[in-house]
């Protein structure tokens, strides 16, 4: 398994936000490698190969200094004769509230200490990063050809063969274990998000997550995800990223498994200004932010 680090511009013209991003860390991306692989159970697919079901990977994000785990869930689509994933499993994370341990580094409140070290806590010897308040921007890619039609590059044309364009996580297929058409009729947003904000000393929390709709307009996505299952838990805390579910017609939506070999998280401070978000105002929303 191999993890490459990357980087990336913030789009943010906003002061506050390249305060932050200095003060966060933000800009990184991480690249999971071979998530493909790593979801199914004792079955074969496609190349033929065994492989092993829910194979975290631990990837460091410019929040977390000592990195989390994101395992793809997966469900069998008998229908279609696919994995679909179902969810993101996010664990091992820290959410840690930021500001926590102000007293003991020598500040009168909370507030003092977050404006000082913006993004971060105080853990009695060190001030550490926290992925509490920040927008986790998920993004997945195929190596495959044979899957670049599931690609924002397969929105336009199901016949590319681009693999360097991101995978879209919301792909309807028909009877044949095929591609429903195109654009709107089969798949949608290429990037989804979660922020969680995590309020200090009472184990409680606000959620907000939000999707790319690329180019497609907002009434003509089939994608229904939220953030369940938080478990707060400092630097051990989790949280899950479902696709499907709440609206159980939409299901039949998720993605193919099969196609996807790597998935990229980039940390930032606000939802990118093109992201729908459920909860506005809310974690990761700003001014520009847009909602349902």
């Amino acid at each position: 398994m191999t993890l490459n680090l990357e980087s990336f511009d913030d789009r943010s013209k906003k002061k506050n936000k390249a305060k932050y991003k200095t003060a966060l860390g933000v800009g990184s991306a991480v690249s999971l490698l071979g998530i493909g692989s790593t979801l199914a159970a004792n079955i074969t697919l496609n190349s033929g190969d065994n492989v092993e079901f829910g194979q975290g990977v631990v990837q460091t994000a410019a929040c977390d200094e000592d990195g989390f785990s994101i395992t793809p869930i997966t469900r069998y689509d008998n229908v279609n004769s696919i994995f679909r994933v179902t969810k993101l499993e996010i664990t091992g994370i820290d959410l840690t509230p930021e500001g926590t341990g102000y007293q003991e580094a020598g500040y009168a409140n909370q507030g003092l200490a977050i404006a000082a070290h913006p993004g971060q806590y105080y853990d009695g010897n060190n001030w550490k990063k926290t992925c509490d308040n920040v927008v986790l921007d998920f993004h997945a890619y195929t190596t495959d050809t044979a899957f670049a039609k599931y690609t924002t590059a397969g929105f336009f044309d199901v016949n590319t063969t681009d693999t360097t364009a991101p995978l879209m996580w919301s792909q309807r297929f028909n009877g044949d274990g095929n591609l429903d058409g195109t654009g709107s009729n089969s798949l949608n947003a290429p990037g989804v998000a979660a922020a969680i904000d995590v309020y200090n000393g009472n184990n409680d929390y606000d959620s907000n997550y939000g999707w790319d709709y690329g180019s497609n307009s907002w009434w003509s996505n089939y994608i229904d995800i939220s953030v369940s299952n938080v478990m707060l838990d400092g630097t051990g805390s989790s949280f899950e990223v479902r696709f499907g579910g709440d609206w159980p017609s939409f299901n039949s939506y998720q993605p193919n498994a099969a196609a996807i070999s790597k998935i990229t998280v980039q940390s930032m401070k606000y939802f990118p200004d093109n992201y729908y978000a459920d909860n506005v105002p809310g974690p990761g929303a700003n001014e520009d932010t847009q909602s349902w």
